[in-house]
């Protein structure tokens, strides 16, 4: 081993490698943000530390006003063109840009620094940081490319600079299980990142339905497009999940789909009909600045349906691509709904199309039953037709009990009546039942009175945050309920339901202190996600390295002097063998000013044995590796302790 061993080698090809990986992590910048010249610029600061390898001593101080500095420029940078963008399918947030330009710049920066914090792998995972932001926008298949190459030339230059410090064999010396590890970590860690981001919460609900079903079929809450079928829904799971969150003051019933044929227990949606156009929205105009609005956030990506009130029109959403139908449904168009602001009550109703002849249809074999039991609940009631199905909702909502779980009741009613309709035994022998149940027989007791009216399912707001003051809808506030066409009002919610009711009376129910407070770090993490995940980060690696300072204090307290004082015992011993053999260290004089002698020619000791070449330049470089470990921290002490204590003995000629 000669004076231009590994230290020396070693330390070019680590530097170069890093410096090619922060370019790398450059051109991921300027391919996602389209700032050339940010790129330009940062890929230029780390080239010029290979080209010039004087290093500056800056301490942690030094790094962390320079870390506050990069984020002071990078946030007037985003605020003079906040909306550039390169490849990415949108503009960088704010924060995120922050961040990315934050870990690019100091990662060049860190690499003309001397002994910087965290050493080589800090420099790397602050130019790492660079993929993080912009992983948050899509730039199809430039991230998980360049992460890749990036990944190949980040592991080259820490397992360089490790065989550097004599910590770790070269790379290229890297056989059987350990350069396997290193080819999964380059190929499938960018493939990995890309396909999760696509198809990872899509898989973890479909595992979940799979484990679930594995115990029986389970029956979940939730809104679902497809027909509807009155059954009862013992064993029903009840999901907390949420669907969406509301500012502002809204109605009690938000709209998903609308029903209007009923056929011995089942209901089809409007849509299996194949009737009505889907049409682009047109959104309502901007409300005045003393107008009342309200904010829906759409949590779910289970539905494209926009959640809305009866007679809303919104005047923003997110996405912009929505369609409407005739029943004033609105969609998003081939893709998930975000958001939707709107004023409400509304200036102007957005109302549906007017009652057709599907809206006043009764199976035939229920219009005598019906119509008997609507005579013997109205009597003498007034005919006024607005009069008559408030009568009709008031009825079902206090002589009936709101229930999910009656499936004995419900076999051995059928077992009695086999040939009946799940309606008239709703209402003739249970008298109990969920929010379906309740609907259907509103519906078809209207229609047989004469009054036009529909099924209709969605979310009821029943739940309210006190910590963050929005509503919150979750899965098992499903509910199914009643517009009707009155005289005078038009399309009218109506809802029989017991809980409803209720509800309306009592107001909403508040949110559970312990899950409020979960609900307002999740609304955290939805409106500022990318802030969120990059104060979560900071705080994160803060605490470690609190805890790394603590630890290491505790330890360094214990084992630090005892490790310094083998390797130290190893060195006498190595210089005492030295001196034996005429090599006396003088007094005053260094231990470099002792190795530059050991390589100087040298024909016999002072013992008159000859030393092989070889064993002195080995002794010269391990005295260099020792001052390298006890003036300047630069080593790896127990490898340094084991190659003093295996120096070889001068062997004769």
């Amino acid at each position: 081993m000669n004076a231009a061993g590994p230290t020396r080698k070693g330390t070019s090809l680590a530097l170069g490698f890093a410096c090619a990986a922060v370019c790398v992590a450059a051109l991921q910048l300027e391919v996602t943000t389209g700032r050339t010249w940010v790129a330009v610029g940062a890929a230029a600061l780390a080239l010029a530390a290979f080209a010039h390898r004087r290093r500056v001593h800056a301490g942690s101080a030094g790094e962390v006003l320079a870390t506050i500095l990069f984020g002071a420029v990078g946030t007037v940078l985003h605020a003079l063109s906040p909306d550039q963008t390169g490849a990415g399918s949108a503009p960088l947030r704010s924060a995120m840009f922050v961040f990315a330009f934050t870990g690019l710049a100091m990662a060049a920066l860190r690499l003309h620094l001397d002994r910087p914090e965290g050493g080589l792998p800090g420099t790397l995972a602050a130019a790492g940081l660079v993929f993080l932001g912009c992983g948050t926008v899509r730039t199809g298949a430039w991230l998980p490319r360049l992460f890749a190459v990036y990944l190949a030339l980040a592991f080259t230059a820490v397992a360089l600079d490790a065989w550097r410090r004599g910590r770790a064999p070269a790379p290229w010396r890297l056989r059987g299980r350990h350069a396997a590890v290193v080819v999964l970590l380059v190929v499938l860690v960018p493939g990995l990142m890309w396909g999760w981001g696509r198809s990872g919460p899509k898989l973890i609900r479909s595992t979940t339905s799979a484990v679930l079903d594995l115990f029986g079929p389970v029956h979940r809450t939730g809104f679902h497009d497809g027909p509807i079928s009155l059954h009862a829904l013992d064993g029903l799971s009840e999901s907390d999940s949420v669907v969406m969150r509301v500012d502002g003051a809204i109605g009690s019933h938000l709209r998903g789909n609308v029903y209007v044929t009923y056929e011995r227990g089942r209901w089809l949606p409007l849509e299996a009909l194949g009737a009505g156009d889907l049409d682009p929205i047109r959104l309502a105009p901007e409300p005045a600045p003393n107008a009342s609005t309200a904010r829906i956030q759409y949590v779910s990506e289970a539905t494209s349906h926009y959640f809305l009130p009866l007679g809303a029109r919104p005047f923003a959403v997110e996405p912009e691509a929505a369609v409407v139908d005739p029943w004033r449904l609105v969609r998003a168009d081939e893709s998930r709904p975000a958001s939707a602001a709107l004023a409400w009550p509304p200036a102007a109703r957005f109302e549906p199309e007017p009652p057709g002849a599907l809206d006043l249809h009764v199976p035939e074999h229920l219009r005598g039953p019906l119509a008997a039991i609507r005579d013997r609940w109205l009597g003498e009631a007034p005919g006024d037709a607005t009069a008559r199905a408030r009568r009709l909702e008031s009825l079902l909502a206090t002589d009936f009990e709101y229930a999910t779980a009656f499936r004995k009741e419900w076999v051995a009613a059928r077992r009695e009546r086999p040939k009946d309709d799940p309606v008239l035994l709703f209402l003739e022998d249970l008298r109990k039942g969920h929010c379906e149940y309740f609907a259907s027989a509103l519906v078809l007791l209207l229609r047989s009175d004469g009054i036009p009216a529909r099924l209709v399912s969605g979310y009821r707001v029943a739940e309210r945050n006190p910590l963050g003051g929005w509503a919150v809808v979750r899965d098992r506030h499903a509910h199914a309920w009643v517009e009707a066409h009155l005289p005078g009002l038009g399309w009218t919610t109506l809802d029989g339901t017991p809980l409803a009711v209720a509800t309306a009376a009592d107001g909403l129910a508040e949110t559970p202190r312990l899950a409020a407070v979960f609900d307002w770090l999740a609304r955290q993490a939805q409106v500022h996600g990318q802030t969120v995940l990059l104060v979560l980060l900071v705080a994160g690696l803060t605490v470690a390295q609190i805890v790394r300072l603590v630890r290491g204090r505790v330890a360094g307290g214990r084992g630090d002097a005892a490790r310094a004082r083998r390797v130290s015992m190893a060195l006498q011993a190595m210089l005492r063998r030295l001196a034996d053999a005429g090599f006396v260290r003088a007094p005053g004089e260094s231990l470099e000013g002792l190795a530059r002698r050991l390589r100087a020619p040298v024909d016999a000791g002072a013992d008159g044995r000859r030393w092989p070449e070889p064993a002195l330049l080995e002794a010269a470089d391990l005295l260099d590796r020792y001052a390298a470990l006890r003036y300047g921290d630069v080593g790896h002490r127990p490898s340094v302790e084991a190659a003093l204590s295996r120096w070889p003995a001068p062997v004769a000629e």
